[in-house]
């Protein structure tokens, strides 16, 4: 069988047919037989290394009545020796994670988990109909900056409801702090290969890094206030129902570990995403997402040890974004000169000297 072949076959209607068509009843208890199966690509990373498709499954249920139902699977299969791994983490991974939380009685702020296939590998959750708080936000399109800013509070309390979960998932190695210290050499490597133009500035940032992690390590990797974590918590994984309420999707990257790695990413993503659509004037805009994030999430106020660790995690992360889109700009083809990486390599520059100032 040639490389991919069981991801490609995902988005064939027969074998789609075949293989989910003694599973509808387990799934809605009453369907009794599939009548046709839609399929429609949404996501295909890297040459069908990972994949994400919409199904909607026709069937006719025990009242002999025709229903319609939509889910969304997740399919992945990395390079053999790609060992650092992106933020868009494993199927099995995510797989779990939803079931620990359904079983924890959080399964409103989540998709139901229907199954994990290993021969794949893939998962499927039941599609929930609603928007991403990024679309809000579009690119040379109007913009619900209202709106928007209206759902900021209710995504804050929801991702504190998760990191109340203080008990470590089966999942979870507690090997977090190892993971992220080995990501970033690896990160150091994938940029020499990839964007070498970046590499002294690039590696310049990870020893500040690295110097801060030792001298914080008490408060940034302290077991003591670990706890159930989104691992990629930002606008593209916050979800609008249909009732208005926030769903949290993806949660591949689900780990044990300190709650506000997910805070840093959410506002370093945030901020990401309001330079590209309002490059000159996106500042105001941003320092009001934190103050109304941080008086939702901190209602006794944020303290300055917080938010040394909030910084720290949120160059942690522009850093693992800029790795990815090393390799991802021309599909794992070195680049020379790339005007966005610089950007982003100038942005995160200043951030860094910014902690550096304020904390070593």
């Amino acid at each position: 069988m040639k490389k991919n072949n069981k991801i490609k076959k995902l988005l064939e209607p027969s074998w789609a047919t075949k293989f989910f068509a003694p599973k509808i009843k387990k799934y809605w208890p009453g369907a009794k037989k599939l009548l046709s199966c839609k399929i429609e690509p949404l996501r295909i990373f890297l040459d069908y290394e990972r994949l994400i498709c919409r199904y909607q499954f026709t069937f006719l249920n025990y009242k002999k009545k025709r229903e319609k139902k939509i889910i969304i699977l997740k399919a992945q299969k990395f390079k053999r020796g790609f060992l650092w791994p992106p933020r868009i983490g494993g199927v099995k991974r995510e797989y779990l994670a939803l079931t620990f939380l359904t079983n924890r009685k959080l399964n409103k702020i989540i998709p139901r988990p229907l199954g994990f296939y290993p021969q794949i590998p893939a998962y499927a959750y039941e599609e929930m109909p609603g928007f991403v708080l990024k679309q809000l936000l579009p690119k040379n399109h109007r913009l619900k900056i209202k709106e928007f800013l209206s759902y900021i509070p209710a995504a804050a309390l929801t991702i504190k409801k998760v990191h109340e979960i203080k008990e470590r998932p089966p999942y979870a190695t507690l090997k977090t702090k190892e993971k992220i210290n080995r990501q970033l050499l690896d990160s150091l490597n994938l940029i020499k290969k990839f964007y070498p133009a970046g590499y002294p500035k690039f590696r310049k940032m990870t020893q500040v890094l690295e110097i801060l992690r030792k001298k914080y390590q008490n408060y940034l990797y302290n077991e003591r206030s670990f706890s159930l974590t989104h691992g990629d918590f930002q606008m593209d994984n916050i979800l609008v129902n249909k009732n208005k309420k926030i769903i949290l999707l993806d949660w591949a990257d689900s780990d044990f570990f300190n709650p506000l790695d997910d805070i840093g990413a959410f506002f370093i993503q945030t901020e990401l995403h309001l330079m590209y659509v309002l490059p000159q004037k996106y500042q105001p805009l941003f320092e009001k997402v934190k103050k109304i994030f941080t008086k939702n999430y901190f209602p006794d106020g944020l303290g300055p040890v917080q938010q040394m660790q909030i910084d720290y995690f949120a160059a942690k992360d522009v850093l693992r974004i800029i790795t990815f889109i090393s390799f991802t700009q021309k599909n794992w083809q070195p680049v020379k000169y790339s005007k966005m990486m610089d950007n982003l390599l100038e942005l995160v520059e200043r951030k860094i000297k910014n902690l550096e100032k304020k904390y070593l």
